[in-house]
């Protein structure tokens, strides 16, 4: 699939939480969770129609002027159509999943947050990881650092590491999430994948 059909495919889909609460607006609290704190409880609240509309409105925007912004990119033919596709696909999904969890906490239901959002992030991370080597230097897409960005090799190096470690992290995330780990290592290990591949870049850059 091109980026052009998932972007229309997630647009689509970036629509459903506003019907949702259309569907629901008038049997919510006037305040709602907007945000879970580690170990998936409320720990912020603002106005239903801000939780309902404004947030899906938010991350709708932010999906139209990423796709704008990555097209416009004069290296374009670089960024990798599959990565793309993957990412423009998983956004609406994350949209369409956080509507539902709080609109089932603020009806008794268990709003599973520590469950299904860092199982979404996981599995973005190993369709992610499977095309990023693929991605050539580019500005918009990819591990974009001043030594990647000023040497090919660098770029391909980068992201071909990069792109295990991000397999390999989604699949250990995944096990700890079906295991019921705790929110803190999630956390611990999202900053592991980021932070390893740019350590492994500058020293890539240092000693080519």
């Amino acid at each position: 699939m091109n980026r052009k059909n998932a972007f229309k495919i997630g647009f689509v889909l970036l629509l459903i939480p506003f019907i949702i609460g259309f569907l629901v607006y008038k049997d919510m609290p006037d305040m709602m969770p907007s945000h879970f704190n580690l170990e998936g409880v409320p720990d912020e609240y603002k106005p239903k129609a801000f939780v309902l509309f404004g947030l899906p409105g938010i991350i709708l925007g932010i999906y139209i002027f990423s796709y704008v912004i990555t097209n416009l990119d004069p290296r374009r033919k670089y960024q990798g159509e599959k990565a793309m596709s993957a990412v423009l696909l998983i956004i609406p999904i994350i949209s369409i999943v956080t509507t539902v969890l709080s609109i089932f906490s603020v009806q008794g239901k268990k709003a599973d947050v520590n469950f299904w959002l860092p199982m979404i992030m996981f599995i973005m991370f190993i369709f992610i990881g499977n095309y990023l080597p693929k991605t050539k230097r580019n500005y918009t897409v990819g591990i974009k650092l001043p030594w990647t960005l000023d040497s090919d090799y660098v770029w391909d190096k980068t992201h071909k590491f990069g792109g295990k470690v991000l397999v390999i992290g989604g699949i250990i995330g995944l096990v700890t999430s079906l295991l019921g780990g705790p929110g803190i290592i999630q956390m611990v290990l999202l900053f592991v994948v980021i932070l390893i591949p740019i350590f492994y870049s500058f020293y890539v850059y240092k000693t080519m």
